[in-house]
């Protein structure tokens, strides 16, 4: 492994592989779980394992089975964002956590490999994802609304892993330079470089001293 691929930013998105859970495996869950049967349909995913559970009756529900290398106190952050979301700002459209026969939000789960994960679900929200509209005209007007508003929502909120790293967090810009070495040489590299050297003398020096909050940055879907 590079010295840049073995800082523990990368580490956790690049060397542990998704969760080995198939569709039978997903619709047993929900059932000894949660008491729902339905149709499991796996979803891309780059770290998880993630599953449209579709039933006869509602929209159905959206099953998450946590990458191994996710800190447990990161899954519990996810879902206590959506718990707050859904008391504080209950008319967003937004996933709604779904509790366990047991009344539970999270459930460990003991994976084929040996390793260990947790396992949600959520409510599955009807739509089409971006990347199959085009994003433009009135619907980044309607995006741009809704980060304002789960901004909005989530002011206040605060969990012990409010700051844990994710690599597309802008403050950690500066640590993705030892990548442009698999670049070849010439002036798209050169490009790079010299806006990471930007960012880390003239920006990240007053980033301390701005005001913060928990958002949610990535309205792809």
């Amino acid at each position: 492994m590079s010295d840049a691929l073995s800082d523990p930013i990368f580490a956790v998105l690049l060397d542990s592989p998704p969760p080995p859970v198939d569709t039978a495996a997903a619709e047993a869950l929900v059932r000894d779980l949660w008491g729902i049967e339905g149709r499991a349909e796996s979803l891309a995913c780059e770290r998880d394992a993630n599953f449209r559970i579709t039933t006869e009756a509602g929209p159905g529900y959206v099953l998450k089975v946590a990458n191994p290398a996710e800190a447990p106190a990161t899954t519990a952050f996810q879902v206590e964002a959506l718990r707050w979301l859904e008391g504080r700002s209950p008319a967003l459209p937004v996933p709604r956590m779904v509790a366990t026969r047991t009344g539970d939000f999270l459930a460990p789960l003991a994976l084929a490999d040996g390793r260990g994960s947790t396992v949600r679900l959520l409510s599955w929200v009807p739509g089409t994802p971006v990347a199959r509209t085009g994003g433009a005209g009135p619907l980044a007007d309607q995006i741009g609304t809704l980060a304002a508003q789960l901004g909005a929502g989530l002011a206040g909120f605060r969990h012990p892993a409010s700051g844990h790293e994710i690599l597309w967090d802008i403050r950690h810009l500066p640590r993705l330079a030892p990548l442009l070495a698999s670049l070849p040489a010439g002036a798209l590299r050169d490009q790079l470089q010299a806006e990471i050297d930007h960012f880390a003398a003239a920006v990240a020096p007053r980033l301390p001293a701005l005001r913060w909050q928990v958002v949610h940055n990535d309205l792809n879907h």
